[in-house]
C-alpha cells in the first residue's frame, strides 16, 4: 500500500470513527436519532447494507476458518469502526449528556434543532416528489407526530424488558426521525439503561445488549429491502419522519427529558439568545460536516446513498 492510500484509509477510517462519536451522542438525547445523523453524514445506505449482510450463510464460511472473508461480507472495518466511535461516545459523554438535559437543555435542543433543519432540506432535495412519495411523507410526519405528542406507559425495569426495551431502541434508532431513546423514555426504561451505564451494571447492559442485537438482525434485512426496492417511497417517508420529529428538538421545554412533550416560550431575552445562537452553531456544524464531506469524496451528505458499497 502507497503513503497516498495509507493516508485515504486513515482519512476515511478516522471519518467513520467521527461519525460514530456523533451518532453516539444522538442516541443519549431523548428525540433525537441516531439513524438521522446517519442519514446526513452520507453513511445510512451502508450501515443498512451492512447490518443486513449478517445472516446464516456465514456461519459455514466461520466454520471453515475463512473469518477474513466473512469480515468482508460483514463490512466488517466500517461497522466496527463506526461501533467503536458510538461505544466510546455513550461510555464518555453519558455524564455530559445527562447533565446538559437537567442544566442547559435549551443549549442541547437548539443545537440539535440547527442540524436537521438544514439537513431536511438536504433530504428533501433528493426525493422525486409525486403523489406516493407525499402520501409517503405525510405518513411518516404522523408515525413521528403521535410517538412526540403521546405520553409515557411507564413498565418496570425487569431482565425481559431490558431485553425488549434494547430490541425496540435499536430498531427506532435504525430510522432516521425516530428516535429509540424517547421510545425508552415512554416505556420508562430511560433513567434504568442510562444508570446502567453509568454503574457499569453488566447484567442489564448485557440484557439491553442482546435485545438491541435481535432487533439489528430481524430489522435490518427489512429495511435494507425496502431502500433497494422503494427507495424514493422510503425516503419520502423518511423526511416526513424527521419533519414530525421536529418539534421534539424545540429547545423551550417544561420537562425536557419527560416522554410527553411540553412545550413553552422563552422566559427571558437571554433565555431567546441561547437559543437561537445554539440552534446557528448546530447550523454551522451542519454545513462544516457537508464541507468537510464533500471536499473528501465529493457527495452528498443529505442522502445517505453516497458511500454505499
Amino acid at each position: 500500500m502507497t503513503v497516498s492510500k495509507r493516508q485515504r484509509t486513515m482519512t476515511e477510517v478516522s471519518g467513520w470513527y467521527a461519525r460514530g462519536l456523533a451518532m453516539g451522542i444522538a442516541d443519549m438525547v431523548p428525540g433525537i436519532s441516531g439513524g438521522t445523523l446517519a442519514l446526513i453524514m452520507g453513511i445510512y445506505a451502508r450501515l443498512i447494507a451492512a447490518l443486513a449482510s449478517f445472516r446464516l450463510s456465514l456461519l459455514p464460511l466461520l466454520a471453515r476458518g475463512r473469518v477474513a472473508e466473512a469480515w468482508r461480507r460483514i463490512d466488517g472495518n466500517f461497522l466496527a469502526t463506526l461501533l467503536a466511535g458510538i461505544l466510546t461516545s455513550i461510555a464518555l459523554m453519558s455524564h455530559l449528556v445527562t447533565w446538559m438535559l437537567e442544566e442547559a437543555p435549551v443549549v442541547l435542543w437548539g443545537i440539535f434543532l440547527g442540524i436537521l433543519l438544514l439537513a431536511l432540506g438536504g433530504i428533501c432535495r433528493r426525493v422525486s416528489w409525486h403523489g406516493n412519495a407525499l402520501l409517503a411523507a405525510l405518513a411518516g410526519a404522523a408515525v413521528a407526530m403521535t410517538t412526540v405528542i403521546a405520553g409515557g406507559i411507564a413498565v418496570e425495569a425487569t431482565p425481559l424488558w431490558m431485553f425488549f426495551g434494547g430490541m425496540i431502541a435499536i430498531t427506532a434508532m435504525i430510522l432516521p426521525g425516530i428516535s429509540g431513546t424517547l421510545l425508552l423514555l415512554l416505556l420508562g426504561l430511560y433513567a434504568p439503561a442510562v444508570e446502567a451505564v453509568r454503574e457499569a451494571d453488566w447484567v442489564l447492559l448485557a440484557l439491553f445488549a442482546s435485545g438491541c442485537l435481535t432487533g439489528v438482525l430481524v430489522f435490518s434485512r427489512l429495511l435494507h429491502w425496502i431502500m433497494q426496492n422503494y427507495s424514493n417511497l422510503a425516503l419520502a417517508g423518511m423526511s416526513g419522519i424527521v419533519v414530525g420529529a421536529l418539534p421534539r428538538l424545540w429547545p423551550w421545554q417544561y420537562e425536557p427529558a419527560a416522554a410527553a412533550l411540553q412545550v413553552r416560550w422563552p422566559d427571558s431575552g437571554t433565555d431567546l439568545l441561547a437559543g437561537l445562537l445554539a440552534c446557528a452553531a448546530g447550523a454551522g456544524l451542519y454545513l462544516l460536516i457537508g464541507w468537510w464531506h464533500r471536499r473528501r469524496v465529493g457527495g452528498n451528505t443529505a442522502s445517505g446513498y453516497s458511500e454505499a458499497p
